[in-house]
């Protein structure tokens, strides 16, 4: 399940392997596409870094996938902003069938792998998605979820913060790691 796809100078990962509706199927795809044929990308060098960069830059989004009104002009924006913040990293959590999309700048992260954790207990097909990347020599692994919503779920919720944090502790002390998405508020109600 799941799969990475390049766009000229922007790698995709999606937790989603087949994307049904058309809020999918166009969605994070025309996100990808529109940055790659950008002129901002196109004034990118050739030619990708071997070195880290002096700083990093990184968008968190819960993009709304449910509502298809507008869904044109709400992709345009979605990529204009991106493009004006030019990150390293991005990862965009999507309602629609609860998704999560992280994408590389490849002029300045070099991707290794991913792998999808399904919450096996999720009645909403909800999972983890883990980037293994790098900047320069610094390692990275970026994990991108979306966890249960709604108070009905909160058991459901805690344990896949249980997953992540599984995750989370069984990574080699060398490699940075960065958690994000759309997590309901459950740092707040974690158990430690």
């Amino acid at each position: 399940m799941g799969g990475a796809v390049n766009s000229r100078s922007i790698l995709v990962v999606c937790s989603r392997k087949y994307l049904t509706s058309p809020f999918h199927r166009g969605y994070s795809k025309d996100v990808a596409s529109q940055l790659a044929k950008s002129e901002d990308v196109a004034k990118l060098p050739d030619t990708a870094t071997t070195k880290p960069p002096s700083e990093f830059r990184m968008i968190s989004w819960n993009i709304d996938g449910l509502d298809d009104r507008n869904l044109k002009m709400r992709t345009k924006s979605v990529v204009k902003i991106i493009q004006t913040h030019n990150p390293d990293v991005v990862f965009l959590q999507v309602n629609s069938r609860y998704f999560t999309v992280t994408m590389l700048n490849m002029f300045t992260i070099h991707y290794d792998s991913h792998e999808i954790i399904d919450f096996l207990a999720t009645t909403m097909g909800r999972n983890l998605l883990k980037v293994e990347a790098h900047m320069g020599p610094l390692k990275l692994k970026l994990l991108n979820t979306h966890m249960g919503s709604t108070g009905e779920h909160a058991d459901e919720r805690m344990n896949q913060l249980d997953i992540s944090f599984h995750e989370l502790s069984r990574t080699d002390k060398s490699v940075n790691v960065i958690m994000g998405g759309d997590l309901y508020g459950t740092f707040f109600m974690a158990r430690f």
